[in-house]
């Protein structure tokens, strides 16, 4: 800092003999005005411009901030109850994936992205939600690639997923409530396995096609996980006709015709990959499937798994892989929904990545 005091020697030395007054003098002097000084030397402190990347990372965790606050409000229904149970898990989890609502510096204003509503008050938590679930799918679908695009796939399938659950478990509501009660005073409340038959897309804002997704004549996906994935969907085949041979009726038709869906899925997908990893049969313990709930969990678990693996191949793919890859993985999960015993425990909070 510039002061009165002159500057010294070239060899170091002081300057010659100064007074203690004004040396006194400059000191109370530099003492008056240094505060004043620094503070116009100083840069002043800027709000950083956030780039592309950092102005849909703020947006995302906006949303799920938004989610996180519409938690306040009370469930009516009980598929706003689904909506409670998994949001309340999931979004504080999300939210802090994303790193939380930037701001630039304590005490600054936050950028324009992750400025708070001008309207405090929450919106309703089904808003929120597909908010959510629109946002990070547009987002996933528009940079599909790149890790974020992983991620904000992975956050809008889960978001997806809750939002139809919570449609199928109010219109099971409406439908009971509606028809007579039901007897449960019998000695077996386990349900038989009945299996989706129809094939579901991932549901949301964005979608175009509504047509039933099939798997792809050509596609990036490295061909040796194609033909594992084949060989998943075979042996969820086989399991499904194993217990089918154990049901009648309705339920014995609905779970050959899933068995058959999975079978017309391997040999596409080995038709994709060129190379046939199957086999006739497949361990099955007699233990998975010894009562009509055993028979149902593993069920369960065989999409979960076949719905998992759909959402790690999202990995680094481009837009068109990701659509028919995230379209079987919401049919698996689905189907998983539908059958006995699930619960909203079992959406998963970042299908697809690494735990």
């Amino acid at each position: 800092m510039a002061g009165p005091l002159a500057p010294p020697s070239r060899h170091g030395s002081a300057p010659a003999r100064v007074g203690r007054a004004a040396i006194a003098g400059a000191l109370a002097l530099a003492v008056t005005v240094s505060g004043c000084a620094w503070r116009l030397e100083s840069e002043p402190l800027v709000t950083p411009s956030p780039d592309a990347a950092t102005l849909t990372r703020d947006a995302a965790a906006r949303r799920e901030a938004d989610v996180v606050l519409a938690l306040a409000r009370t469930a009516s229904t009980p598929g706003e109850g689904v909506l409670y149970d998994v949001a309340a898990r999931v979004a504080p989890l999300h939210l802090e994936l994303l790193g939380g609502v930037y701001v630039p510096f304590p005490g600054a204003t936050p950028s324009p992205s992750a400025a708070p509503p001008a309207d405090p008050t929450p919106v309703s938590l089904q808003d929120a939600v597909t908010a959510a679930r629109d946002g990070a799918l547009a987002d996933a679908f528009a940079d599909s690639a790149s890790p974020a695009g992983f991620r904000a796939g992975s956050m809008g399938f889960t978001y997806a997923l809750t939002l139809w659950w919570a449609q199928q478990v109010d219109a099971a509501d409406g439908a009971t409530q509606d028809g007579a009660t039901q007897d449960t005073t019998t000695a077996d409340t386990t349900p038989a396995v009945s299996a989706p038959v129809t094939v579901r897309a991932l549901p949301w804002s964005g979608t175009t096609d509504a047509t039933v997704p099939t798997v792809p004549g050509a596609s990036a996906v490295d061909a040796t996980a194609l033909a594992d994935l084949a060989v998943m969907h075979d042996e969820a085949r086989f399991l499904y006709e194993v217990v089918a041979a154990r049901h009648e009726g309705q339920e014995r038709t609905d779970l050959m015709a899933r068995a058959a869906l999975h079978g017309a899925r391997g040999d596409a997908l080995v038709a994709l990959a060129g190379t046939d990893l199957r086999t006739p049969v497949y361990e099955l313990p007699d233990a998975r499937v010894a009562t009509a709930a055993d028979a149902a969990t593993a069920c369960r678990e065989v999409e979960q798994a076949i719905g998992w693996r759909y959402m790690e191949l999202t990995w680094g793919t481009d837009a068109t892989d990701r659509a028919w890859l995230m379209d079987f993985a919401f049919d698996a999960y689905a189907a998983s929904a539908l059958l006995p015993g699930f619960t909203t425990a079992q959406i998963p909070t970042l299908p697809g990545a690494a735990s």
